[in-house]
């Protein structure tokens, strides 16, 4: 009966460790779930991250967002959209290379102004011949040349 008594004591005492063991394990069980689920959403963030980043034509503005932006004369936005346009060498058509002129043209006449601000005058007279190629392919659009002009007071 001594025998008996003794291995129900080492029973007890080894059921009372696994009931401490049970709930230390089953709190670091919910903090490894936790972990591991928080990885996985940061590595589907990072992975969802660097898609967008490779995959930037689907960033890229409709040509036709230039002649909007031109007839709108926003002729800052229709010159970046004309870059992003020109960096992923879509084809542009005919209109929207009248565009694309006025837009470099712009670009060019801002650039004309700041050199002579500065008093960069080399600088300038590059500019100012730039602003000459562009607007001769201004075509329909070459309106919008005198409007840059007038807003810039560069005195072509």
């Amino acid at each position: 009966m001594n025998n008996n008594i003794r291995i129900r004591k080492k029973e007890d005492n080894r059921d009372s460790r696994r009931g401490k063991r049970g709930i230390v394990g089953w709190i670091l069980g919910i903090a490894t779930i936790i972990t591991t689920l928080l990885i996985l959403i940061m590595v589907f963030a990072g992975i969802t991250q660097i898609r967008d980043y490779v995959d930037a034509r689907s960033y890229l503005p409709r040509p036709s967002t230039v002649s909007w932006n031109i007839v709108n004369e926003d002729y800052g936005a229709a010159l970046m959209n004309v870059q992003q346009l020109e960096a992923a060498q879509v084809e542009l058509p005919e209109d929207i290379r009248m565009c694309q002129a006025v837009a470099h043209y712009y670009d060019a006449a801002v650039l004309h102004k700041a050199y002579l601000t500065v008093g960069d005058l080399k600088e300038a007279e590059y500019q100012k011949k730039r602003m000459a190629q562009y607007a001769a392919l201004a075509g329909d659009y070459a309106e919008h040349i005198d409007k840059i002009d007038q807003m810039l007071e560069t005195g072509r």
